[in-house]
């Protein structure tokens, strides 16, 4: 089962993650799920806060570890300016405490980077649907079951 929907123009999905790569196979499998999803993309904290400013995505997937700052401080720094933004954790590290951690920090998922692909669509179904639910977005087209 995967989860559709025609979002265009209603929401944006920003990934913060310095490697290219990794980038660029999340959008894909993200839009391959999603026709019309805004998806934007940041190398590191500099660039994500910007784009935040920016776009206003509904959902933020932030990696722990940027070049520039930590995917924790800048989920906090997220959370603290744009409180209604989703932020999801997404790392490699398999720390015990780290999905407690990113869930301080504000984050309401925490995905290891090996499962990302299986918990992208439901996670983008879910924050998409109640931005828009929470912005008074109605719609015929809300994410349905294919």
């Amino acid at each position: 089962m995967s989860l559709t929907s025609n979002l265009a123009g209603l929401a944006a999905v920003l990934i913060v993650d310095d490697h290219a790569p990794l980038r660029e196979a999340i959008r894909v499998h993200i839009e391959s799920s999603f026709s019309g999803l805004s998806i934007i993309e940041a190398p590191d904290r500099a660039a994500a806060l910007k784009c935040v400013e920016a776009h206003r995505p509904s959902l933020v997937l932030v990696d722990i570890k940027l070049p520039d700052a930590s995917g924790l401080d800048l989920t906090r720094e997220i959370m603290k300016r744009w409180p209604t933004t989703f932020v999801a954790a997404i790392s490699l590290d398999a720390s015990a405490d780290l999905p407690a951690r990113a869930r301080a920090a504000g984050a309401v998922d925490f995905i290891s980077k090996d499962q990302v692909f299986k918990a992208l669509v439901p996670l983008v179904g879910a924050a998409v649907s109640l931005a828009n639910w929470s912005t008074g977005w109605k719609s015929d087209s809300m994410i349905t079951a294919q």
